[in-house]
């Protein structure tokens, strides 16, 4: 074995390592865990990570919301191509397409669920997700609008009513509600 396969496989089994345990600290991740700033005292700590994997989810969550699910998704791809041998092309277009996604993910989760009780006070999708929402509200309000209740028209027909049925009841939906936004 010689020495350049040696350090790219401990490189590779380092970053597998912190992938992992990003993983398990994102995924045990309460929001009334150590640093968070919801709760005071705090209760012992939850994550299974400890407190390292509280204080990186918290900071995570607090950054990017749901947005660093998609990003651990790709990047365990990206890592289990390198563990295979494949190359990977335009890795810096592949990281601002990912960002890009992960941003509209975070937004899109705020925009579909602002608020509850697992979530911080300010509501789910970070400080990203967040911004971003009202970004596209202040600009685009009428679409937001229309895709925010559409969204939440699909998420409660699916209850009860078979899921093509429920995207037929949230498109009549939207458009009922542009066609009145039309003639106010």
């Amino acid at each position: 074995m010689n020495r350049r396969n040696m350090t790219r496989r401990i490189v590779l089994f380092l970053a597998l390592g912190a992938w992992g345990f990003l993983l398990v600290s994102m995924a045990s991740f309460h929001p009334e865990d150590w640093p968070s700033h919801q709760v005071y005292p705090y209760s012992p700590i939850k994550n299974l990570c400890g407190p390292a994997g509280a204080y990186v989810a918290y900071h995570l969550f607090f950054a990017i919301g749901q947005g660093v699910f998609p990003i651990l998704m790709f990047s365990g791809l990206c890592l289990a191509l390198l563990l295979f041998h494949n190359k990977i092309s335009d890795l810096w277009l592949r990281g601002i397409g990912l960002a890009v996604l992960s941003i509209a993910f975070a937004a899109l989760v705020h925009l579909i669920r602002p608020g509850s009780s697992e979530s911080f006070p300010e509501g789910h999708g970070g400080i990203v997700g967040i911004s971003a929402t009202a970004f596209l509200k202040s600009h685009f309000n009428t679409a937001v609008h229309w895709t925010d209740h559409a969204g939440r028209a699909a998420e409660y027909s699916a209850v009860q009513v078979p899921l093509s049925s429920a995207a037929e009841i949230s498109i009549a939906a939207g458009i009922c509600y542009a066609g009145c936004e039309a003639a106010c």
